[in-house]
C-alpha cells in the first residue's frame, strides 16, 4: 500500500459508510467514483466527488449556484481542506470565486 492510499483510508471508510445521517448524501455513484452533497440551511451546497484515493474534487456553491470555494487533489487532503472551510454565514465564509481562481479539473486522455 502506498503512503497516499494509507493516508486516504479513514476518508475512504467514511465515504463508503456515508448514509446521510451526518448531512452528507450520496447522490450518485458513477462507474469510476463516488459523489456526495451537503446542503446548508442558507441554500449553499458542498459537493465532493472522488475517483480514487489520489483524485478528488470538492466545491462549495452559494445559494445562487455560484462557486465560492474549490479544491482538487488526493482525497485525504481534499476532505481535510473541506472540513476547514467555514460554514456559510460565519465571518470567514468564502465569497464568490472569480473564474480564474477555480482550478480546472485535469483532462483525461491527453
Amino acid at each position: 500500500m502506498t503512503q497516499s492510499q494509507n493516508d486516504a483510508q479513514p476518508a475512504v471508510k467514511w465515504l463508503q459508510s456515508a448514509d446521510g445521517s451526518d448531512g452528507w448524501m450520496p447522490f450518485f455513484k458513477p462507474p469510476d467514483g463516488l459523489a456526495f452533497a451537503h446542503r446548508w440551511p442558507d441554500g449553499s451546497v458542498d459537493v465532493l466527488m472522488v475517483r480514487c484515493s489520489a483524485d478528488a474534487i470538492a466545491e462549495r456553491t452559494d445559494q445562487d449556484g455560484q462557486p465560492v470555494w474549490h479544491s482538487h487533489g488526493p482525497v485525504a487532503d481534499i476532505m481535510d481542506a473541506l472540513g476547514k472551510v467555514p460554514p456559510p454565514g460565519t465571518p470567514d465564509t468564502p465569497h464568490r470565486v472569480h473564474p480564474h481562481e477555480v482550478e480546472p479539473a485535469p483532462r483525461q486522455g491527453l
